[in-house]
Order: C-alpha cells, then sequence, then structure tokens
C-alpha cells in the first residue's frame, strides 16, 4: 500500500476495517477485564433474571428502548472534568462552567490528577462519625444525592433548601466553602466530631450508585461514563487530557474546553490508530487542541463530526500523522480551527462532505486531499507552507479534456465541482498549491488507458 500498487480508496477501506478490528479487540478486552473484576452479589442471580426476560419479550425490550431513547439533555445532564487546585480555582472553574449550561443542569463533577488512582475514595459508607468526603480529592455529585452538613453549630435546616437544587452552583459552593474550612480547621473539626457529639456530619448519599460514581477519575473513564449515563456533553478544564486508547463514541458526544484550545489538549498515553472516532452518532469539538504525535490520525469521521475552534497538531515535526479522515456518508464542518504539521490535514473520501471556514491549514505535508465525488468547501480559509502540496485531488475522470493531471495554482479547481473555494489563500506550499492527478480505479490499470500518472 505504501508503494502505491493499491488504490488509495481500497487503501484506506482496509485500514479502516483493521482500525475497527483493533477497535473490537479493545472493547472485548476491556470488558472482559471489568467481568473479571466483578464479584458475585446476592442480586447478580435476579439481574441476569431480569436481562433474560428483556432479551426474550420483544414488548419489554421494546418498551425499555423508548425509555431509553428520551433526550437526557431535557434533564440538562452535563459532566466536567477538572484536574485538580486549590478552591479559589474550583470556583473559578465553576463560574466559569455556569456561564455555559443552563442554571438547571445536573452535573457529574469528576477530579483527575497525576495522584488520582492513588487516592481514597471521595464518599464512604453511612456512618455518624464518617470519612471526610472532600479528602478523597475528587467527587462527584449526581443528582439523587443529598449531602447534609451540620458544622460549628449551623443547623442542617437553613442548608437543606439549597442543597436539594440540581442547579450547578449552589451545592458545589458550599462544597468549596467546606473544603476551606476543613483545611484551616480540619484538625479541630475531626477532634469534635469524635468528642463532641452536637457536632457532627450526616452524609445522606444514595447507595445504590455509589460505587459506580467512585470510579472515573479521568477523562477516559468519564467519556465512558458520558456514553452509559446518556450525558451529551462533556466539558474539559484547562490542562492536559490523556486516554489509553482510542476513543470509541457509540453515540453522540460533545466535548467542550471551557477556555481557549491552547490551555486545553487532549492525547492518548499510546501509539494507536486514531485518537477519536464517532461509531454511532455525532461528535462535536469545541475550543480544544488535539495531540497526534502517537496517533496515525486525529479523528476517525463515520457519521458527522462539527469542530469549532480547536486546534490539530503534531509537535513531533515528522508530519506523519493524519488530521481527520472523512469517509463516505460522513459530513465535517470545521469553523476557526487551525491544522499544523501534520501529515494530510483533511482527507475527504467519495460520498463524504466537509466545509472549512475561517480554517488555517499550515506547514502539513498536503493541506486537503479530495477523491473524486467528494464535496469539499472552503471559505475564507488559508493553506499555506505545506511541504507538498496545498489542495491535492485525485480523479478518474482523466478523460475529459480539461481535467488533466497537472500541478498548478488554484485556477485548475475551476473545472472541478466536486471542490469550492471562496475568498481562500493558498499560498507558499512547495511543490505546488493545487495538484490534479488520476486516481486509479484497479490493481491493473490499462497501459493504454491514456491516462498519465503522477509519482507523489
Amino acid at each position: 500500500m505504501k508503494s502505491g500498487a493499491v488504490p488509495p480508496e481500497m487503501a484506506s477501506h482496509i485500514r479502516s476495517l483493521i482500525q475497527e478490528g483493533k477497535a473490537l479487540k479493545q472493547k472485548i478486552d476491556v470488558w472482559q477485564e471489568l467481568l473479571d473484576e466483578e464479584e458475585d452479589s446476592p442480586g447478580d442471580t435476579a439481574n441476569e433474571d431480569r436481562t433474560c426476560l428483556i432479551m426474550e419479550n420483544l414488548m419489554v425490550r421494546k418498551k425499555q428502548q423508548e425509555t431509553k431513547s428520551v433526550d437526557p439533555n431535557e434533564c440538562g445532564e452535563v459532566c466536567f472534568v477538572w484536574q485538580g487546585g486549590n478552591v479559589d480555582d474550583l470556583i473559578d472553574v465553576l463560574t466559569t462552567v455556569k456561564t455555559l449550561i443552563q442554571p438547571s443542569a445536573c452535573v457529574k463533577h469528576s477530579v483527575e490528577g497525576p495522584d488520582a488512582r492513588q487516592l481514597q475514595p471521595s464518599i464512604t459508607h453511612l456512618s455518624s462519625s464518617g470519612l471526610d468526603p472532600m479528602r478523597g480529592g475528587r467527587y462527584i455529585l449526581p443528582s439523587e444525592d443529598v449531602i447534609l452538613y451540620s458544622l460549628a453549630g449551623i443547623k442542617p435546616s437553613v442548608l437543606y433548601p439549597c442543597l436539594k437544587l440540581t442547579s450547578l452552583f449552589c451545592p458545589l459552593f458550599f462544597i468549596a466553602v467546606y473544603v476551606l474550612i476543613s483545611f484551616v480547621f480540619g484538625h479541630m473539626i475531626s477532634d469534635s466530631i469524635q468528642e463532641i457529639p452536637s457536632v457532627h456530619i450526616t452524609y445522606v448519599i444514595n447507595r445504590a450508585l455509589l460505587q459506580r460514581y467512585l470510579t472515573f477519575p479521568s477523562l477516559e473513564d468519564t467519556l465512558g461514563r458520558a456514553v452509559r449515563e446518556e450525558a451529551k456533553t462533556v466539558f474539559l478544564c484547562s490542562g492536559t487530557h490523556e486516554v489509553q486508547r482510542t476513543v470509541l463514541l457509540e453515540r453522540g458526544l460533545a466535548l467542550r474546553g471551557i477556555s481557549d484550545f491552547e490551555k486545553t489538549v487532549l492525547m492518548t498515553k499510546s501509539n494507536c490508530a486514531a485518537l477519536l472516532d464517532n461509531c454511532v452518532g455525532d461528535l462535536t469539538l469545541e475550543r480544544v487542541t488535539l495531540d497526534c504525535r502517537l496517533v496515525q490520525l486525529a479523528i476517525m469521521a463515520r457519521i458527522n463530526v462539527t469542530l469549532r475552534g480547536c486546534r490539530v497538531v503534531d509537535p513531533s515535526g515528522f508530519r506523519w500523522s493524519q488530521g481527520i479522515v472523512v469517509i463516505e456518508g460522513a459530513r465535517l464542518e470545521a469553523t476557526g480551527c487551525e491544522f499544523f504539521s501534520l501529515g494530510t490535514a483533511v482527507v475527504v473520501h467519495a460520498g463524504a462532505d466537509a466545509i472549512l471556514s475561517a480554517c488555517n491549514i499550515h506547514s502539513c505535508l498536503v493541506g486537503v486531499l479530495a477523491y473524486g465525488g467528494a464535496n469539499v468547501s472552503l471559505v475564507k480559509s488559508s493553506i499555506i507552507d505545506c511541504k507538498e502540496y496545498g489542495i491535492k485531488f485525485e480523479t478518474n475522470r482523466c478523460s475529459e479534456v480539461n481535467l488533466k493531471p497537472k500541478i498548478g495554482a488554484i485556477d485548475l479547481l475551476e473545472s472541478v465541482e466536486e471542490l469550492s473555494l471562496s475568498e481562500c489563500i493558498l499560498s507558499g506550499n512547495m511543490k505546488g498549491d493545487v495538484q490534479v492527478m488520476q486516481q486509479p480505479n484497479s490493481l491493473y490499470d490499462s497501459i493504454d488507458s491514456g491516462c498519465s500518472f503522477t509519482e507523489v
């Protein structure tokens, strides 16, 4: 495939199949590990019986599907990931998040950090003395849980109405205040709890959801949970968020950075095929940097992908990673994005759509690679300083008089209906701004077909 003996579309299809196989293998391994770690409980038999009943009864399955298909945004459920800090940092983060979501939003909060997995659980079982739920360093507050405090003579009846709210700011503001009090008077309060019965802390917790809420200290776990909990939005606070493997999105999801894209970075810890793969559902990214140094491509777009104010970059400088690959039936919309130091910034296959508006592509090998039958639109965008070509178009319509394999300026695309450019800048591309070349139809194209092939 590297030598060009296999047509690009066939090679891309083979790579896609290999990637899907690897992704399925990863999922099997993950679920196998979860099954191995799962302990037997008295309720297992009942759960298995209920599962069998659902699988055997068509009407029960249909009813369950209708229940699950309710739009989770109706309850305003969102998740956000914070990498830790002091109380002032937490308050700043909450203030920013409050401006981005509805006041009635139900918040699923996950804190991650270098020592997150070594920390003790954030919420413990019901106990009169109890452990401090904030000392664990990470916490998640579902709307079903109520945490009731009685500290230094503060009556629970005063705090209870506020904590019953499912809004974002009220519960977490009291948590921030409590963390500050615990930091200053931690030992005093701890001794008082043991010696003075009138000063105590009471936790009212939905224990059925407890363990599930304590096992998501990282972005990768939060994404998995967002899929299971049907939360459609995950807010990323400033920092570098790492995942172990390709993130397979099995339903629609939006990843939104709460600050500029320079401060919010998403990357993998090990070599893998892609950083993000939206198998099912639409994917939206806002104000996020995708670091491609350890992946073959940033995003495999299988459905619809929307980027706003993002950066896709390979900091290694080798330019071997692809940016976004849009396959047949998928659609890409990028607005105000930057593609830097990549092999090919955007690849659009036949039957796929791509719209780039106010985007900047620079210092890549190839800016945009489009195949015959694709639909690509560039508006107020720039493709500059590419090591090979700004736009590369491969087609099998070499018999057309006005469409011959050649290298030149942007006017070569006037007769190409697949590409539409408006107020765009192409300059400084070393081998040429535009290349139009013949796309091989099969492994054994006829030598007498009258088509000349351009070696790249």
